[in-house]
């Protein structure tokens, strides 16, 4: 006697990647970028050589955090074109410094600020749209 369970219809598992491209809905991936600028700011307060600078650091973070709260405070549109702006802002200002210093840390802040520009300006620019369609 076999026990055989209902057929139920399977949706197509989620992948990585599209769960990443889901993570714009949420203001994490600003607030992570902001974080990481922020936890780079006791280091610059004692090298004046530093890069980014003290007043990027704090100008681009307290940007990138707004730009999160707009979308926590259920803003989707505006905050995530706020986010992609200032992001792509901190690239202009700091990408080429981050990239010679050949350091996980700055190198990782440019990924993160690449991604913001990118997704969340997809976002802003293609609201309606399902990422990655085909």
């Amino acid at each position: 006697m076999s026990s055989s369970s209902p057929s139920v219809p399977s949706e197509p598992p989620v992948k990585a990647f599209q769960k990443l491209v889901n993570a714009t809905e949420t203001p994490y991936p600003a607030w992570a970028f902001t974080t990481g600028l922020l936890m780079t700011l006791p280091k610059a307060l004692k090298t004046s050589t530093y890069r980014p600078a003290k007043g990027s650091i704090a100008g681009f973070g307290a940007a990138t955090a707004l730009g999160g709260y707009m979308i926590y405070d259920n803003d989707l549109i505006n905050g995530s074109g706020f986010t992609a702006t200032w992001s792509a802002l901190y690239l202009l200002v700091n990408a080429r410094a981050s990239i010679k210093q050949l350091r996980p840390g700055p190198v990782a802040l440019s990924g993160l600020a690449v991604f913001n520009t990118v997704y969340y300006g997809k976002r802003f620019f293609f609201p309606g749209s399902t990422p990655l369609e085909s």
